[in-house]
């Protein structure tokens, strides 16, 4: 919407955590944006879950934690059409 606007040259990016990982990801693809702020993307979306869940008071055995990523890949398959493991900003920074 807004590059059609015709008082609209540049469009800049910011983001925190997931918003700048979305950004990257955006910017692998989008060479005209104009500037980006980013703080704490995360390199990998499972990576960051397993970190997030171990991070807790209560360990949660592997064997689970595979299973509920599994179960939550399959259901955002499903319903959104991407994969979680292959959602790596960190590969798309070197074409940001």
């Amino acid at each position: 919407h807004l590059r059609s606007l015709p008082f609209i040259s540049r469009i800049g990016l910011w983001g925190r955590s997931m918003g700048a990982a979305t950004s990257v990801l955006r910017a692998g693809d989008d060479w005209s944006l104009g500037a980006m702020v980013i703080d704490s993307p995360f390199s990998s979306l499972p990576v960051v879950a397993r970190e997030l869940v171990n991070s807790q008071a209560v360990a949660v055995p592997d064997f689970i934690l595979n299973m509920a990523l599994q179960m939550v890949r399959e259901e955002i398959q499903t319903r959104a059409g991407f994969d979680i493991q292959e959602l790596l900003p960190i590969r798309r920074a070197p074409h940001a």
